[in-house]
């Protein structure tokens, strides 16, 4: 894979992941920790709303006209209680 791809695409990545940011605090989120690394993989934003922590995986589509795929609802998912 070219590398000027690779350094465009995290480029657009990181910019998506600002926005996330951005709209997340208007509504009230307090960002705990940004690209959080562990041993199953990467988690972009991890936010407090009060005593609930909220995971998210920010994801764009460079074509709008797509269907969404399955796991695209657009709907939140729970984490089960530790």
């Amino acid at each position: 894979m070219d590398t000027s791809y690779k350094i465009n695409t995290r480029r657009i990545g990181t910019a998506h992941e600002r926005q996330a940011e951005t709209f997340l605090k208007e509504k009230g989120y307090r960002i705990v920790a940004r690209n959080y690394r562990c041993r199953s993989g990467e988690i972009d934003l991890i936010a407090r709303d009060g005593e609930c922590l909220v995971f998210v995986e920010v994801r764009y589509r460079t074509d709008t006209g797509k269907r969404a795929s399955a796991g695209d609802s657009g709907h939140a998912e729970t984490a089960p209680d530790l």
